[in-house]
């Protein structure tokens, strides 16, 4: 990835951050007086908004500057996305649903594929490389399944390191007789 590439997807990213707790913090407001469900759309829709437009910046970056028969690119963009799927569902039993809708169905949900991933194996097998096709597949498969693993370890391990700092902070709270809302 080339300097320039790293930096317009690392600023996407850190905006991709900001829209999302902008929008949460200061329009949810808009949806108070309509159905409760409809809020759910605007979230997914949003998410995948922004999912589609990153898979996009991603998948004409130039990953690797050895010559490969694979489409490297889906690969990674949906190793990383088993990944953070996994995560973000062990780590978000206490967020709220629509923001986790927002992320896995939405963001997740567009920005991985398992479509072009077929698309680009069947390419391979048009094009006589039917044993490139059956190791991408395999490989897809593999570190997909192997990724969303790690991602449940570390959601996990983040969901611990969460309940134990709310925990202590409570100890603190009880044994100064502090109330909700306090500084400790």
């Amino acid at each position: 990835m080339t300097p320039i590439n790293s930096v317009i997807v690392h600023m996407f990213i850190g905006v991709f951050i900001f829209v999302i707790y902008e929008t949460y913090k200061n329009y949810i407001s808009m949806f108070s007086m309509g159905d409760e469900s409809m809020k759910k759309y605007f979230f997914i829709g949003f998410g995948g908004a922004l999912g589609a437009i990153l898979r996009f910046l991603i998948e004409y970056v130039q990953i690797s500057n050895h010559i490969v028969n694979l489409p490297i690119n889906t690969l990674v963009i949906n190793t990383v996305g088993s990944f953070v799927l996994a995560m973000t569902y062990s780590i978000a039993y206490e967020a709220n649903e629509n923001l986790k809708l927002a992320i896995t169905v939405g963001f997740l949900g567009a920005f991985t594929t398992f479509s072009t991933m077929c698309k680009e194996a069947v390419k391979l097998i048009n094009n006589g490389q039917f044993y490139y096709s059956i190791f991408y597949l395999f490989i897809s498969v593999a570190l997909g399944l192997g990724m969303a693993y790690l991602g449940n370890i570390t959601g996990k391990n983040i969901a611990i390191t969460i309940i134990s700092i709310k925990n202590n902070r409570l100890e603190i709270a009880s044994d100064y007789n502090l109330e909700e809302g306090d500084e400790i």
